[in-house]
């Protein structure tokens, strides 16, 4: 053993505010109200927020405070909480993309790990309930010749028409 001493690094999440068209980068704002949570995917929701998925847990932020700490606040399973800790996991999500597909209607994509094929599972709300997966897509059996797998799929909300949306 050298002695040396392990630093230990936080992740923290942040907001980044641009200027249209050119994309200037006018300032990035560092959120503590999540702690080290990483939430991602974002879903405007039908009330005025965004829905934040972090894995089953859900926060929600008003629209046009996605930089205010104080306004996000936490799904603990029957009610919003000011504080990340109390956040639990939605049951039956599985979800790893999610939009909203129109009123009272979200939808989440997802790929089990080395599966070949995608899934998705609907709710009224993006905190549930959620229903189970129905298989949207697969890849083809490459049989013998090795893993094929997908991966990360993202649905495409803008791409819908005549409720067909495209996968990504």
């Amino acid at each position: 053993s050298s002695g040396g001493s392990a630093a230990a690094v936080a992740a923290n999440m942040a907001v980044a505010t641009l200027s249209l068209p050119g994309l200037t980068l006018d300032s990035i704002t560092k959120l503590s109200s999540p702690g080290t949570d990483d939430f991602s995917p974002l879903v405007k929701g039908d009330d005025g927020y965004y829905y934040v998925y972090n894995g089953g847990n859900v926060a929600r932020v008003p629209v046009g405070q996605l930089a205010t700490n104080s306004a996000w606040t936490y799904w603990n399973g029957t009610a919003w909480v000011t504080d990340h800790t109390h956040n639990v996991a939605i049951p039956n999500f599985q979800g790893w993309s999610v939009t909203r597909l129109g009123t009272s209607n979200y939808c989440a994509v997802y790929s089990p790990v080395l599966s070949l094929n995608i899934y998705a599972q609907f709710a009224p709300t993006p905190m549930g309930p959620w229903g189970g997966g129905i298989v949207i897509a697969s890849g083809p059996n490459q049989g013998g010749e090795g893993i094929q797998t997908v991966y990360m799929p993202n649905i495409c909300a803008g791409t819908g028409s005549n409720g067909i949306y495209t996968i990504g």
